[in-house]
């Protein structure tokens, strides 16, 4: 539907959130551009501009230079490890951040056609020894993932499910209902757990846990608030009126989406039935009792 025609329809079709959700949202980014002067600044200004709407910071799951991807656009850029470190600690004094995490199949060809690991052709030698890289960069840089982590793709596995929990992460933000993206695994795992649109929860294997708080939808690259209305309205269920979630962007869209964005989101912030929830709010989220789906 072209520009013109939405306006029409929306003209003659309100569409506001659905009266009976009580909505309590959070943002995060899908961090991959951090190297890219295009991108850079204007995840800084967002992230400033995020907290000056809603009182509150979004979460910046970052990728590492450890990652094949990153680490061949830090050398086409001219971003040093140590330039990288410092933009991720400028980072931290406007957002909360976390992990996000791309997989290859072999990191030497991460370009080969179908060589990120996303689902049907899963490795576990691959994912284990990447996430372990990962892991091993923030430690040694002493960047805090402060327990969180956004899957790339929104893959999820069991296998990542039992490091995530092995390494002591405390919420996850891969799983969603969304019908544009997600991931068949956990998609399934959800429905089959009876979890419902908005709901946070557990999942738990070998003796731990980690809390999931669902990435609801993408925000925003529409001119129109009503679509943000209208794609929520179309997943929410009555029968769980409080929705908990996340909504998403990766930082290379900020070129596109800036401005779309923040007009949901002064919206939102005028809303009576919506609040933002911030760094505070995780740690309530992670230690609270949850439903259960053991793996």
């Amino acid at each position: 539907m072209n520009d013109v025609l939405k306006s029409i329809y929306y003209a003659v079709k309100s569409e506001p959130l659905h009266p009976g959700m009580r909505l309590r949202l959070g943002y995060v980014f899908h961090t991959e551009a951090i190297q890219d002067p295009k991108y850079w600044p204007l995840l800084l200004r967002f992230c400033s501009d995020y907290k000056n709407v809603t009182g509150v910071e979004p979460v910046c799951t970052i990728m590492t230079p450890e990652n094949a991807r990153i680490n061949q656009q830090m050398r086409e850029f001219g971003v040093t490890d140590e330039e990288y470190v410092a933009r991720v600690r400028k980072l931290e004094s406007v957002a909360i951040i976390g992990h996000h995490g791309h997989y290859y199949q072999d990191p030497a060809n991460h370009t080969a056609a179908e060589g990120e690991i996303r689902g049907d052709n899963y490795h576990r030698e691959p994912l284990t020894d990447q996430f372990g890289n990962d892991l091993s960069w923030f430690r040694n840089n002493g960047v805090d993932h402060n327990g969180l982590y956004s899957g790339g793709w929104w893959f999820m596995h069991p296998d990542l499910v039992a490091l995530l929990i092995k390494e002591d992460y405390r919420v996850d933000f891969t799983f969603t209902y969304s019908p544009v993206f997600g991931h068949a695994w956990s998609k399934k795992l959800m429905r089959e757990g009876g979890i419902r649109f908005g709901e946070v929860f557990r999942v738990e294997k070998d003796g731990g846990s980690i809390a999931t708080v669902q990435d609801l939808i993408g925000c925003h690259n529409t001119p129109f608030v009503q679509d943000f209305s209208r794609h929520m309205n179309r997943l929410f269920n009555p029968d769980w009126p409080e929705v908990t979630g996340v909504v998403n962007s990766h930082d290379f869209n900020l070129d596109r989406n800036y401005e779309f964005t923040f007009k949901v989101l002064r919206f939102l912030a005028t809303q009576p039935q919506v609040s933002f929830w911030g760094r505070e709010d995780l740690d309530e989220m992670a230690a609270s009792r949850l439903r259960v789906i053991p793996l």
